[in-house]
């Protein structure tokens, strides 16, 4: 027969085991924190005070001494506010590159050969001669019609008569409309530049994928 005092052991062990695992457990996974105080001084403990939460801290087991894991400090509202700021610009030079690579691909299987590719170019070369040209032209008729009251109120001055004001106001008018088709040209011949610029880096872009196709 099994004795009652048999009973009363495996009872035991029933209701102690699970304790003991328990508790051993809970050892084996205590860890120690430690991180560094605002004067420098390396300070551990087996408890994270609320004044050292932002602080970067090393995680490590009470058992075995080995490295757990790392917690880096908390941001400031400026440094979240920085990094917030490189993410989002992060982002958008990825979007751009998935872009160019795509235009990219597109280049290779539209255009056969770089003839093809500046044929796309040509409408806009024309209108950029084209304009430049009509600009330069209204340049110089607006130069000439400046001349006449520019004459006129010489020939006062010089006869000791004082200049009518009219021909004050035609100067004035005239003036304004040369200066600003003076800009009016510029911008023009800014264009026509850049346009070769970006024909000339496109059809380098273009060579060196076919180099590489």
């Amino acid at each position: 027969m099994i004795s009652i005092r048999f009973f009363i052991v495996v009872l035991l062990t029933v209701m102690v085991l699970p304790a003991w695992a328990q508790q051993k457990t809970a050892s084996s996974s205590k860890r120690l924190y430690c991180w560094e105080e605002p004067n420098g001084r390396r300070t551990c403990s087996d408890t994270l005070p609320p004044e050292a939460m932002g602080h970067a801290r090393e995680e490590i087991s009470a058992k075995s001494g080995l490295h757990l894991s790392s917690v880096e400090r908390t941001l400031t509202p400026e440094e979240q506010a920085l990094k917030a700021f490189e993410d989002t610009q992060r982002k958008m030079e990825e979007t751009a590159a998935a872009a160019r690579h795509r235009t990219d691909q597109i280049m290779l299987l539209t255009y056969q050969n770089e003839d093809d590719l500046r044929r796309v170019f040509n409408d806009s070369i024309v209108m950029a001669d084209n304009n430049i040209k009509t600009a330069t032209y209204n340049r110089n008729r607006l130069r000439e019609n400046l001349l006449t009251p520019l004459r006129a109120a010489a020939r006062a001055e010089l006869e000791g008569r004082p200049v009518p004001d009219k021909v004050n106001t035609d100067i004035r008018q005239q003036r304004a409309e040369l200066l600003a088709q003076l800009q009016l040209l510029k911008k023009f011949e800014r264009q026509r530049v850049d346009l070769d610029i970006e024909i000339q880096t496109t059809l380098q872009r273009y060579r060196e994928l076919r180099d590489r196709s």
